[in-house]
This record gives C-alpha cells, structure tokens and sequence, in this order.
C-alpha cells in the first residue's frame, strides 16, 4: 500500500489488508483498515472502490454486533452511485441477513430478493445460498408451495456448482419444510443428509 504507483491500487491494498483480517476475525483491525482503504477512494473519487468499501464496512460492523451502524453503511453502500452488481448484491445480502437475525422476515425477504436480483452469474456458487435463504424465509412466513419451488431448486443448483455448504443448508431447510407439514419420514431423509454433508465436509 505504502509503494502503490496510484491512489487505485493503494486504495485497492488497503482493501485486501482488510479482508485479511477479516478472515482471521480480528475484526477492529478489519474496520480500520476498510476507513483507510474507503478514506483513499473518497479522495480520488474512486466511486467503484468507495461503494465496495462501503459494502465490505457495512458488513464488518455487523460482525461486530454494531447492528444500526452496518444498517446505514449498507444503506449508503446500495444508494451510492458505483457501478458493480456484485456489491449491490452483496450489500442487499448483509442487509438480509440482519433482519433475518431480527426474525423480521419480511424485510429480510425484500432484500434477499434484491440481492438475487443484482446477480449477474447465475451460476455463482453464492446465487443457490440465497435462493436458499429466501425459502427459508418464505417457510417461517408459512407460504410454503412458494418455498418448496426455492428450496428445491436451490438444492439442484447447489449440487449443480459444487457447493456443499449450500447443499447441506437446502438439505436442512427442506427437512424443516417437512417438519412443519408434519411428514417426518421426508424430514430425516433432507437431515441426515444434511447432516452428511456438514460432517464430509468438517
């Protein structure tokens, strides 16, 4: 960061820093390092990398249990004039998963359809976990043919691109599907194979 030729590419490993420390879950220093990083590409109107930083910031806040911080970051990151899908999808995405938390389905179902929408791959291993995670919402709202479609085409999908976490999550949200229809059979059938693929995969 220190020897970047440009304010890009500063701004750009500063960034990186940041998911480094995300992913080792020393989350303060994740935070300081996505200010930095969104400081740089504020400065040199670098709207892409800002609206990113914005996105990856709202979502580090809510790691963090900083609940109404990481609402307004997210907010500001899908209303800011960048130009990426993929983080209006995300961002859609941890603003879901807040209000999912909150057990407020309905909006967390709003904006998982958001973030459905702004994903230009459908064959992204992360598009079957969202599908995923809208039929889930859809059971815990009792509308259950409509879940039914998205969980099983999340399963498919999911097994489609390889994404066993997706997978065993489908897998899990299907035999709670079958729970609630009271067919216990169908039920143990989805978990332990859920079950199955949560232990293959450790």
């Amino acid at each position: 960061a220190e020897e970047a030729a440009d304010a890009m590419h500063q701004a750009l490993a500063l960034k990186y820093i940041a998911f480094c420390f995300f992913h080792r879950r020393e989350l303060d220093n994740a935070l300081s390092f996505c200010n930095r990083a969104k400081a740089v590409a504020v400065k040199n109107n670098l709207s892409d990398i800002v609206q990113s930083m914005l996105s990856f910031t709202g979502m580090v806040l809510r790691h963090l249990g900083r609940i109404e911080e990481s609402i307004q970051t997210l907010t500001e990151a899908v209303t800011y004039p960048g130009d990426s899908p993929e983080v209006l999808a995300g961002s859609y995405n941890n603003l879901a998963v807040i209000y999912d938390t909150k057990e407020e389905f309905n909006k967390a179902l709003k904006f998982y359809k958001k973030a459905l929408q702004h994903m230009e791959d459908k064959n992204s291993p992360n598009y079957p976990g969202i599908l995923g995670n809208i039929g889930r919402c859809l059971l815990s709202l009792k509308e259950y043919d409509e879940s039914k479609v998205m969980l099983d085409e999340a399963l498919l999908l999911s097994q489609k691109c390889n994404n066993t976490i997706a997978e065993s999550r489908s897998h899990q949200y299907l035999g709670l599907y079958y729970f609630e229809r009271k067919e216990y059979i169908h039920c143990r059938t989805h978990l332990e194979e859920a079950f199955g693929l949560i232990d293959k995969a450790g």
